[in-house]
């Protein structure tokens, strides 16, 4: 595993940092310790990361990217560091070029992959109501306090959504139980005085979209009356 053989060769280093007898030798070796130090750790971050996403249940496709090449130099600067200490002092490669940055970018790769997949799976389970609705029914004293929920409720599940938690399986309860109090503030959304047949227009908008026959002659009069018509369009399912 990459992340295996690069830690065992950051460990090795250090080791043979402190057996050196000559200063020199040894502050060059700990100079490279100190170089790869920070990318085992970055290596390990990104592999927990994939680890707790995938433990949740989420699906992550990740394969690192020159994954068995980078493990195969991870081995044989091992081995040349094994056999002479000296190898890595003055290694046969491009230390940060050809290893340092290529792990780097890896790590980062998975990071970014875990969070799409995350925001993927936020998406997913979560319900949002568009804008656009909710600016036309905040128009609608009775139902201003309402909005406001649900725009608290959104807010949450956006803020959910930015950074993979410590927890994503307790996360994504969390959003789960948001996705269900959102339903139901639209599955009674009958107040105000809006007519049954509007409210269930705009709750389906609000959920899944509605279908062509709910738009009736009431429901477009009702929405001409208020100026709100224009923020509506068809769209083949």
């Amino acid at each position: 595993m990459l992340l295996e053989r690069t830690t065992k060769l950051v460990a090795d280093i250090g080791q043979f940092a402190k057996m050196k007898r000559s200063a020199g030798e040894a502050k060059a070796l700990q100079t490279r310790a100190d170089q790869l130090s920070p990318v085992a750790d970055k290596l390990r971050e990104s592999a927990e990361t994939l680890a707790k996403i995938r433990k949740a249940g989420i699906v992550v496709s990740f394969v690192p990217k020159e994954g068995d090449e980078l493990g195969k130099r991870a081995t044989d600067l091992l081995t040349a560091l094994r056999s002479d200490p000296n190898n890595l002092v003055n290694p046969a490669i491009d230390l940060k070029y050809q290893f340092i940055d290529r792990l780097l970018s890896v790590a980062t790769a998975a990071q970014s992959v875990s969070l799409a997949a995350w925001r993927r799976h936020v998406a997913e389970n979560s319900e949002r109501a568009p804008e656009e609705i909710l600016s036309a029914l905040a128009a609608i004293p009775d139902y201003q306090s309402t909005v406001a929920k649900i725009r608290s409720l959104q807010k949450r599940v956006s803020q959910l959504a930015e950074n993979i938690p410590a927890d994503p399986a307790s996360a994504t309860e969390e959003i789960k139980r948001i996705a269900a109090e959102h339903r139901e503030i639209w599955e009674t959304m009958t107040a105000g005085g809006i007519p049954e047949d509007v409210a269930a227009f705009l709750r389906a908008c609000g959920l899944e979209g509605a279908t062509l026959g709910s738009f009736t002659p009431s429901v477009a009069a009702w929405l001409s009356e208020r100026g709100l018509v224009h923020l509506f369009r068809v769209k083949l399912r």
